[in-house]
């Protein structure tokens, strides 16, 4: 028996091995990758912006003083390193039938204003891929910002707000055939949130009981042609936000902000340059740090001071074209967006309490940046001017539509170093 039990103990563990190797050779390895970057600054004047001046949106508007004097006629300088970002990535393994892996990434541009410096989570999913679908599930760029299609400035707005700038947790379906891709994606809110009556947050959205939806057609050229490849795409969006549970009168409130967009890109890469371009029509996409929104349409009698809304929309548009080499790099963005107002009339558009939007008094802006990069191994140092103008206005129109409006521009320059790894 003593033997028995010693040979009943030899064949099970003989058994374990090819499921340990199996094992072995199915566990995930994480390699990291990232960069550390340091950014230069100037602005001539006051401006709109994130993370102690780092991330610009626009310029402020004309600030009069006691003698006429412009109060934000003040020029300011920083340097920072907080875009520096270390990526997780893990490689991969198999699980039902599809390739499997993953990516932790993070920087240090921090949750808020008041947590700069702060570790911030960018991106973290698993990505599933099989022969022709793909499924990924985690915090990632939102759809509108198309990573093969951004701006490539070297600003780290990204080309915000005139370029769709969000990072939002997802599931995102894609299915590839042949030269053309399908994308649908449904997300939430994270870091990026919409306006409302309790300032900005993600609980509008949470309380529609829907996700942001998106879906889009992107087309790539098979490449026969060497010297270039096009890649061109389209799609469309819808979002619903629950601004308030309970009207003023302490009645249920059941109305919702309901928004649609549609954008279409084209990008092509030749051997020596690549041109990029996007258009986008958006109804309330100040989630997206773009100027828009929304705003009360009318206030009804039943129930008791329920409230109706509008979103109020905008068009932006950019183009951005920039050479390929190797050692130097030379690029320029130009891009516009404009406060096209609200379909529908606007109740006591005068009033601040009635909408909910950025860039409430800008008509339209517009930006002119041209950039150049020397690159060295591992290392890139970059410098770029950014030109930007908003043009405020004094007054509205009942459809919420900017009167009177003046421009304001402000003049960046902006010296930023890389070292890849």
């Amino acid at each position: 028996m003593k033997y028995l039990h010693l040979i009943v103990i030899i064949i099970a563990l003989l058994a374990q091995i090819p499921t340990t190797y199996s094992q072995e050779a199915e566990k995930p390895k994480v390699s990291f990758s990232g960069f550390v970057r340091h950014d230069i600054v100037f602005d001539s004047r006051q401006t709109l912006a994130a993370r102690e001046g780092y991330f610009l949106f626009y310029p402020l508007e004309i600030k009069p003083d006691a003698t006429g004097k412009d109060i934000n006629a003040k020029p300011t300088f920083n340097m920072l390193a907080i875009q520096s970002t270390l990526a997780a990535n893990i490689s991969e393994t198999s699980a039902f039938g599809a390739k499997v892996s993953g990516l932790v990434e993070a920087d240090f541009f921090g949750q808020s204003n008041t947590d700069v410096n702060g570790l911030r989570l960018r991106h973290a999913y698993m990505l599933m891929k099989w022969k022709k679908t793909e499924l990924m599930m985690g915090q990632y760029w939102h759809p509108l910002f198309v990573v093969d299609n951004n701006p490539s400035v070297i600003s780290p707005n990204a080309g915000s707000p005139f370029n769709p700038f969000s990072r939002s947790p997802q599931l995102r379906f894609i299915y590839n055939h042949n030269a053309l891709r399908f994308l649908a994606v449904v997300s939430t809110q994270r870091d990026y949130t919409s306006k409302g009556p309790q300032g900005d947050a993600s609980i509008y959205l949470r309380n529609s009981a829907l996700p942001d939806f998106n879906f889009q057609i992107h087309y790539k050229s098979p490449g026969s042609n060497l010297r270039h490849t096009w890649l061109a795409g389209a799609g469309v969006g819808y979002k619903q936000l629950s601004p308030r549970l309970a009207t003023a009168l302490n009645h249920k409130s059941t109305e919702k902000v309901q928004g649609m967009s549609a954008m279409a890109f084209l990008k092509l890469t030749h051997s020596k340059y690549t041109l990029r371009a996007s258009t986008l029509y958006g109804q309330n996409l100040a989630d997206l740090l773009m100027i828009g929104g929304y705003a009360v349409r009318d206030v009804t009698a039943n129930p008791g001071g329920n409230l109706e809304y509008s979103t109020i929309n905008n068009f932006t548009t950019w183009v951005s074209a920039s050479t390929n080499g190797t050692k130097l790099q030379a690029g320029i963005f130009i891009a516009y967006s404009e406060n096209i107002g609200s379909q529908n009339k606007i109740k006591d558009y005068l009033s601040q309490a009635s909408y909910w939007y950025r860039g409430e008094n800008i008509a339209y802006l517009y930006r002119v940046a041209p950039r150049f990069s020397i690159v060295s191994g591992k290392f890139r140092i970059g410098s770029e001017i950014e030109y930007t103008s908003a043009a405020y206005g004094n007054s509205y129109n009942e459809f919420g539509k900017i009167l009177n409006a003046k421009e304001v521009a402000n003049l960046r320059f902006l010296v930023s170093t890389f070292y890849n790894f």
